[in-house]
């Protein structure tokens, strides 16, 4: 589902659709250990679909992983070990860093942005009473565009800072969709 970059060339592969485990890499691409495995108990996952190597400044480096069906972020020491969860997500997808702001776009209508001690900052976009309405009848909300509200997310998959610190949101939705959050200040 997903590939995270180490600082040292090696890597990390998320088997989200398949097994659920991460296999690491080293930057000759030589195998170097797997974990996970399916499950809800520390290390175990259901769907690791993204990774992202987190190394904001003030913090060690460690592998974030959006484990989605689980419904929280796992963090691992570069080596595999398990270190914390973060549960203030509800079906995170993937992750970008900008300074210590840690993006995280949530397939649940929002988008959450964490300070460097992994606090929530703000949830962009969110709303009780919308995202009922988005995940209503199996995403039915998804498939119906004309339905859709300027400012409101759908299934945000992916999201990204740009170097002027805007961010675009890319949404899991059949006709694709892009919205550009411009920075206020």
């Amino acid at each position: 589902t997903n590939v995270a970059f180490a600082a040292d060339g090696g890597f990390y592969i998320g088997d989200g659709y398949g097994q659920h485990y991460i296999h690491q890499y080293d930057a000759n691409a030589n195998w170097v250990r797997t974990w996970g495995g399916q499950g809800d108990e520390p290390g175990k996952m259901k769907t690791p679909h993204g990774l992202w190597l987190d190394n904001r400044p003030g913090r060690e480096p460690t592998l974030a992983v959006a484990d989605r069906a689980n419904a929280r972020l796992q963090y691992f020491s570069l080596d595999g070990m398990h270190l914390s969860f973060n549960h203030d997500v509800s079906f995170p997808a993937h992750f970008d860093i900008r300074g210590d702001v840690l993006l995280v776009p949530d397939l649940h209508a929002r988008l959450t942005l964490f300070g460097t001690d992994n606090q929530v900052l703000t949830h962009l976009g969110y709303d009780a009473a919308w995202t009922k309405e988005v995940l209503a009848g199996n995403n039915q909300l998804r498939r119906e565009p004309a339905r859709w509200q300027p400012g409101r997310f759908i299934h945000p998959h992916d999201a990204c800072f740009d170097n002027d610190g805007n961010i675009f949101v890319v949404e899991w939705v059949p006709t694709g969709r892009v919205t550009k959050l411009s920075k206020a200040s």
